[in-house]
């Protein structure tokens, strides 16, 4: 069985697991949606940025370890774009700059610390038919099941290759790391290679492009879903009227 998305994350216990999976993903598009549109570049604009961002923490209750790493990873990924200040103002304005770079900057981690809630909120099952009942062509169903699924196979296997290497070596801390970065993508990638052969040999055998894939399993929305849909259109209204009003 491939490691889940809980698995690996975390399990979110807020009330977003209430609503059905289709509803989950498109609220945190939504939700990210938000956080893009509004103005980082004002203190109105980061208050509401900001809000947003703990009103989405607490609809879905992601664990504690899931938010701090999330953060420090987005520290570490789009951290460095800062160091850009000097240059990206107009005119070499330090202030100018420093707008343009802090709204790439807390953009960038909100909409990954969004999307990695959202994604602990689901296991495997419920992402399956969440795509699955989403209004997307079949191909785009069909691929994107297959590559979640076959990331989730990846990372199991990724964990195994890491825990035979540590095991082997007899090492931990750094020199792990080390040994664990030079030898992994050796062994992951030939086994990424194998495997996308096999799953296109087997998706060509069993027809999947023939399959109804709704008709598989689906779930439909209910009341609550569509009470959490409005309250996110309205929340992205919001959105854009705020970010209408303070660019006039």
């Amino acid at each position: 069985m491939p490691a889940s998305p809980q698995a690996i994350l975390g399990q979110a216990r807020g009330p977003i697991n209430r609503l059905a999976p289709q509803v989950r993903i498109v609220s945190t598009v939504i939700y990210m949606l938000a956080c893009i549109i509004l103005p980082a570049y004002t203190v109105i604009g980061n208050l509401a940025i900001a809000t947003i961002a703990i009103l989405w923490l607490l609809f879905t209750l992601p664990p504690a370890r899931l938010v701090i790493r999330t953060l420090a990873f987005g520290m570490v990924m789009i951290g460095p774009v800062l160091l850009l200040t000097p240059w990206a103002g107009a005119g070499g304005s330090a202030s100018s700059g420093l707008a343009v770079t802090w709204a790439v900057f807390i953009r960038g981690i909100l909409c990954i610390l969004i999307s990695i809630c959202g994604i602990a909120s689901l296991d495997v099952v419920g992402l399956w038919q969440g795509i699955l009942s989403l209004p997307l062509p079949r191909m785009i169903s069909i691929l994107t099941v297959q590559v979640i699924h076959q990331s989730f196979c990846l990372w199991k296997q990724a964990m195994q290759v890491t825990k035979a290497i540590a095991s082997r070596a007899a090492t931990a801390g750094p020199r792990l790391a080390l040994r664990v970065l030079f030898n992994l993508p050796r062994v992951w990638f030939s086994r990424v290679i194998l495997r996308a052969q096999r799953i296109a040999d087997a998706m060509e055998l069993r027809g999947l492009c023939q399959v109804d894939l709704k008709a598989i399993g689906t779930v439909r929305p209910g009341g609550i879903d569509r009470l959490a849909m409005l309250m996110g259109l309205f929340l992205l209204a919001i959105s854009i009227l705020v970010r209408w009003g303070l660019g006039r």
